[in-house]
């Protein structure tokens, strides 16, 4: 089992929060691994055999060789890897890849296509340098930015209030009303909302709500549920009450937030854990 990540070339890391290399065989995830929302948008760069993507709200779909654009999750999914899986990740900061890439990202909503798709042919000479370059992680990261300094050059800049948006955002822990976002950034509620939609890939209001449990999660890392008081952190970070907060947790992370400690815990979860490291 091996993952590992690497930090962008540095006119990179505005729109880059890092690279990621990770390859396991089958048996080391029998059950697949829970992919929960980060936030982000990434490339997945499939360098092994074919795996599976399981979620509760869209069709499971099959994922062959080649670029995978995954856009915002708003729920957990399951990765299920039919043997080797070897892959190179890109993972975007929340407005990265509508910069850098030009993709319609409220089309990627919750769901992951084949870059073909999306964005043509766009990934097709990165895809054939890393299959290439492949296992040489180090070469792989220098052709990844290679590539993104030349689309860098392409970059699409309007609407800079939007990543002034999710500083704040990310500031105050999610804790931030729209109301004030919209003051913030010296435009309408409506204008906010469409160029948010349309840069990042999720409403505001939802990206809200994974930072607010992004660091909820964050908190409870080195915590075990007989020292968790989950009214208190329902309190602290928003919710009117600790049902609400158990309930929203359970929507986006399907368990509950005691369950959810526990399996983080077990050792067996180790592949998870790693995954969740893309987040810190």
């Amino acid at each position: 089992m091996r993952l590992e990540f690497f930090i962008p070339s540095p006119p990179l890391r505005a729109y880059i929060k890092r690279y990621a290399f990770y390859q396991f065989q089958k048996e080391e995830a029998p059950g697949g691994i829970k992919i929960l929302p980060m936030g982000y948008a990434y490339v997945v760069v499939n360098l092994g055999d074919p795996f599976s993507i399981e979620s509760p709200t869209v069709k499971n779909e099959t994922v062959d060789k080649g670029p995978l654009l995954v856009g915002q999750q708003e729920v957990f999914y399951h990765l299920i890897p039919s043997g080797n899986l070897t892959s190179f990740s890109i993972i975007f900061k929340p407005a990265g890849m509508y910069r850098l890439l030009h993709a319609p990202m409220h089309e990627l909503r919750g769901y992951g296509y084949p870059a073909g798709l999306v964005i043509r042919n766009l990934l097709t000479p990165l895809y054939e340098q890393l299959r290439h370059l492949s296992p040489n992680r180090h070469s792989m990261v220098r052709a990844a930015d290679d590539f993104l300094l030349t689309q860098l050059a392409l970059m699409d800049s309007r609407y800079p209030y939007i990543e002034g948006a999710l500083e704040c955002i990310c500031k105050h822990k999610g804790l931030i009303g729209r109301e004030e976002l919209y003051r913030l950034c010296n435009v309408s509620g409506r204008t906010f909302r469409r160029r948010f939609l349309e840069i990042v890939g999720t409403s505001c209001k939802h990206y809200i709500l994974i930072t607010r449990m992004n660091h909820i999660m964050g908190a409870l890392k080195n915590n075990h549920p007989p020292s968790v008081g989950w009214g208190s952190i329902a309190h602290n970070t928003g919710y009117y009450d600790q049902m609400h907060f158990i309930k929203s947790f359970r929507q986006m992370l399907g368990e509950t937030p005691t369950h959810y400690i526990s399996r983080f815990n077990n050792p067996e979860n180790i592949l998870e854990r790693y995954f969740l490291a893309a987040i810190d």
